[in-house]
């Protein structure tokens, strides 16, 4: 979604030359001008594994008011796809507006500059058009590896999911893997926001647009990366408790689409290998009610946490 413009027209406004930077509804745009003639900050929110899971986009069972009011006030594209379902190179297509195959990304390892060194990014292209760029949370990747770094693209440092205290997957130490590996596929745990990490990087983003407000002279383009409703599918009780079990009707267990290429069934199994998922992902219908449940508690702890952001952008 694009905020209060269309994507050619914001470009334009902002000093910029059109490109081809928007992909599926996980990709967020606000943004607001100051004074006349100037520039426009731009706020870019990207949500990690968010499906059309949201009121304004019809989906009768989600709870979504802050996504549903910026729909409301944007232009929805609801005609863009994915380049390849993986996180890495999804999010490296969509930052520098070229094919997997031209960029060499298929695996969340690769890494776009190793091929195409000189590509210039979404942040790196607002950079040379005089705006200051600062990304946090889960950007280009999400882990504080070599391919999250990407120092080209930002005015400072990113800051990382994964460092410092309070930043991890799970509030209950019983839920997690003492291993560093998967645990529990679910949590509900009866805690604010800010236990788990993306109510801290809510409050790392209302924090930084105080500062810009005091003390940034540029224009700037804050990318903020929330994790959720990614797995596990962990979120504060009370997001949990908005929602009705009932609501999520037994489906039955998905078969192979008829004709679709072995291609099309990777091997990887993001589900498999929690502590309560067997590897082969073979759980029950009331285990797949639950999960269903847990995804959307995460959408709607997800959804309150953009509305803290664009409350502050305000």
């Amino acid at each position: 979604m694009v905020t209060g413009t269309d994507r050619r027209d914001f470009l334009k406004s902002a000093g910029l030359l059109a490109g081809t930077f928007f992909s599926g509804p996980k990709f967020l745009f606000a943004n607001r001008t100051g004074n006349s003639g100037r520039k426009k900050n731009v706020l870019f929110l990207l949500v990690d594994d968010l499906r059309p899971t949201m009121g304004a986009w019809g989906d009768k069972v989600a709870i979504t008011p802050n996504l549903d009011k910026m729909s409301g006030q944007s232009r929805n594209f609801k005609r863009a796809y994915i380049q390849q379902a993986v996180c890495g190179p999804s999010r490296s297509s969509m930052l520098t507006g070229m094919l997997p195959d031209h960029t060499r990304v298929w695996h969340n390892r690769n890494l776009f500059r190793d091929h195409i060194p000189n590509a210039v990014t979404l942040p790196q292209h607002f950079m040379k058009h005089g705006y200051f760029a600062q990304g946090m949370g889960k950007v280009f990747s999400g882990n504080p590896r070599r391919e999250e770094q990407e120092p080209a693209s930002w005015s400072v440092e990113p800051m990382l999911k994964g460092v410092g205290e309070g930043w991890d997957n799970y509030a209950l130490s019983e839920n997690a893997n003492p291993k560093g590996g998967k645990g529990t596929a679910t949590e509900c745990a009866d805690l604010p926001d800010d236990a788990y990490k993306d109510g801290r990087l809510a409050e790392l983003a209302v924090e930084t647009l105080s500062q810009y407000k005091q003390k940034q002279t540029q224009p700037f383009f804050l990318a903020v990366g929330f994790s959720k409703p990614h797995l596990p599918f962990n979120a504060p009780k009370k997001y949990w408790d908005i929602y009705n079990p009932e609501d999520f009707l037994p489906i039955p267990k998905p078969g192979r689409v008829l004709g679709a290429p072995d291609l099309a069934y990777w091997e990887h199994r993001e589900l498999g290998g929690y502590k309560d998922i067997t590897k082969n992902e073979d759980i029950s219908i009331e285990k797949a009610r639950h999960l269903r449940h847990g995804y959307y508690a995460c959408v709607s702890y997800v959804d309150a946490q953009i509305g803290k952001v664009l409350d502050a952008l305000k």
